[in-house]
């Protein structure tokens, strides 16, 4: 394997792509924080498709506490979003992608997958 250096990068530089790689990562912010939020893939919580923030939102209808609430809808990248038409309870991440990295500090957090398992009742379904 041949490594390639980059010339003038650092890994800590803020970086932004000139296009969004998906629907549903349509901001800086949403992408940075993807590797953190897309660990809810799998489990009863909706991570925002279907509305206007999708990886910037998380949240469920089985939550009855939670500084945010959404609806999702059916739209372009989301046809058949979880919880469509229902009202979602849980939290909002929306911020400057600075203040995501450095909330993430260039890793994964559980805080967010942490706070919506203490939300759940039912802990066995969760995942």
């Amino acid at each position: 394997m041949k490594i390639v250096e980059c010339e003038n990068y650092n890994h800590k530089k803020f970086y932004q792509l000139p296009i969004p790689p998906s629907p549903n990562l349509k901001t800086p912010t949403a992408i940075f924080l993807y590797p953190s939020l897309c660990l809810f893939e799998g489990t009863l919580v909706s991570v925002g498709r279907g509305t206007d923030l999708p990886f910037e939102v998380w949240g469920a209808p089985i939550f009855q506490k939670g500084g945010y609430s959404f609806v999702p809808k059916s739209m372009e990248g989301a046809t058949k979003p979880m919880y469509e038409g229902q009202t979602c309870y849980g939290g909002k991440l929306q911020m400057e992608p600075e203040a995501a990295l450095k909330i993430l500090n260039h890793k994964l957090n559980f805080t967010f997958i942490k706070n919506a398992y203490f939300l759940t009742k039912n802990k066995p379904t969760f995942f």
